[in-house]
């Protein structure tokens, strides 16, 4: 719940002023999806309805910011970080084209860490990976030509599904782009340590944990997510809005935090998906119409059918393709090269033709 501190003559007073509700929706995929291009666009004018001044956006070539960038009446000038000029750039500059938003490009260090480790590990309060600060820079290059800043982060894990417990289905032995999702199990602590997509999964914490230690560090995490389990069950139907209750119970918990805290180091944020209608929307969604970002599609497709036709930098595919057409491309692209009719790029983009240097180089 959110709640307000007031303290007055020594005491100190906590009082709720709105708790989550996640009685779902009967709206269909696409009434929902009109509903929520609406309320973007809404958000977009609240957060600018006193004139702040030059407004921007960091624009990738993802979907998230495109679809923020789409809901504005007014573009505002965007600007787009890199290593270099690769697929990430020029996907984003067409956007920016297309909206007819001013661009520019900056360009960051093949090694954006090592000179500013200590400033990036403190903005993530040494609970984040180091290496989502990447926007300390490239704020402080920004700051002399905006006063505020907006960027798409919210939309994947309130609208994408980015979170939701799914796996991929496999067919003849290779992975589809196809979803199901899987239950949450009776041990909900167990199932959230172990399953939660913004664990750290490249290496296992434990084991830098003195052996003797290892037993009550585990006992404790698990406590705490039974806590915050215990709170929800106040106003969660389900195991799915316990899950999605997690999330919300603080935003700061998830990886992508050190973007906006690096982001805020040198000019004011505002993020469209943070707005009380907005959000409010979200919990009301069935988790059906989230996988696979049907949602977010949807809305995108409202805000801008250009934008939405714009391949993505990572998967250089449409953001609106639905899983057969995503997998039917791949498999077209895969026959023509192996009998040489054609030599098309690899559809996911390498590490060099993103953003972010790629984790297991640095």
């Amino acid at each position: 719940a959110a709640t307000t501190l007031t303290y007055r003559s020594g005491v100190a007073t906590l009082q709720p002023y709105w708790v989550p509700s996640f009685e779902k929706t009967r709206a269909s995929v696409k009434d929902s999806a009109h509903q929520l291009s609406g309320l973007l666009r809404q958000s977009i004018r609240r957060k600018t309805s006193d004139n702040p001044g030059r407004i921007g956006l960091f624009l990738s070539g993802g979907t998230d910011s495109r679809t923020v960038l789409g809901s504005f009446a007014e573009p505002p000038a965007s600007y787009t970080i890199g290593v270099r000029d690769n697929n990430e750039v020029r996907v984003a500059r067409t956007i920016a084209e297309i909206a007819q938003s001013p661009h520019r490009f900056i360009q960051i260090n093949e090694d954006p860490y090592s000179d500013k480790l200590d400033e990036l590990t403190m903005l993530g309060g040494g609970m984040h990976a180091f290496d989502h600060g990447i926007f300390f820079e490239p704020s402080q290059q920004v700051a002399p030509e905006v006063d505020v800043m907006f960027h798409g982060h919210g939309i994947d894990y309130m609208f994408q599904g980015m979170y939701l417990l799914t796996r991929n289905l496999n067919l003849l032995g290779r992975r589809t782009s196809f979803k199901r999702f899987d239950s949450i199990g009776q041990d909900f602590p167990g199932e959230y340590i172990n399953r939660i997509g913004h664990r750290l999964k490249d290496i296992n914490l434990v084991e830098y944990v003195v052996g003797n230690r290892r037993t009550e560090m585990l006992e404790k995490l698990r406590h705490s997510v039974a806590e915050i389990q215990k709170l929800g069950e106040a106003f969660c139907r389900t195991p799915d809005d316990q899950w999605e209750y997690m999330l919300i119970h603080g935003l700061a918990r998830h990886y992508p935090f050190t973007n906006l805290t690096s982001m805020g180091s040198a000019v004011e944020q505002r993020v469209a998906a943070f707005d009380n209608d907005v959000f409010d929307l979200y919990l009301s969604l069935p988790k059906s119409h989230r996988l696979d970002g049907k949602i977010a599609k949807n809305t995108l497709r409202i805000l801008s059918p250009k934008l939405a036709a714009v391949p993505t930098a990572n998967t250089n595919q449409a953001p609106v393709h639905s899983a057969l057409e995503k997998d039917a491309r791949r498999l077209l692209g895969l026959v023509k090269r192996r009998v040489g009719l054609e030599r098309t790029r690899r559809l996911r983009a390498p590490a060099e033709e993103r953003t972010w240097p790629d984790r297991g180089r640095m």
